[in-house]
């Protein structure tokens, strides 16, 4: 919590084809240029039942960047007033999260709240090899890329999204 770094991963930054598992956690306060809580670039990563808050990235994934081969699975989760500061529109962006360079995502029950950037607010994928989405998005005011809100920009990317059941 409250860490600074100057490229990837604010509080937490995994590389170099490393498994990491994240539970019951916090993640907050943090900074960096990409996943300004946590980035994960060629390696896997597990969170579960955990609180991504309040994290800050300059150009991709103010809570979460997963890039290159990484996997992401993320689980009743939930990720909170993180913020894209200076994302160049349709370049960058992904307010809570970022899935971009060849990554893949697994998204099962997760909250998204608060979370902003001037492209994709909740969401940005872009050339991710797949990712799954099964989470409630608070975030959206209009359902639309371009207008930087909304879920998610994919450029390039497969993304299945599954409406929950009630």
């Amino acid at each position: 919590t409250g860490c600074t770094a100057y490229k990837g991963g604010g509080a937490i930054n995994i590389r170099g084809g490393q498994t990491v598992e994240i539970t019951s956690s916090v993640v907050a306060h943090s900074t960096a240029q990409y996943g300004g809580g946590i980035a994960a670039h060629s390696s896997v990563l597990h969170v579960s039942a955990s609180h991504i808050e309040a994290n800050v990235a300059s150009d991709d994934g103010g809570g979460i960047a997963v890039l290159g081969s990484a996997v992401l699975e993320l689980k009743n989760t939930s990720i909170r007033d993180c913020v894209v500061t200076h994302a160049h529109p349709k370049l960058h962006g992904g307010g809570a999260l970022s899935v971009y360079l060849g990554a893949r995502a697994l998204i099962e029950q997760c909250h998204f709240v608060g979370n902003r950037a001037s492209y994709a607010s909740s969401i940005r994928v872009d050339d991710a090899t797949s990712t799954k989405l099964h989470a409630t998005i608070l975030d959206i005011v209009h359902p639309c890329a371009s207008t930087g809100r909304g879920l998610p920009a994919t450029l390039g990317a497969s993304i299945e999204i599954e409406v929950p059941r009630n």
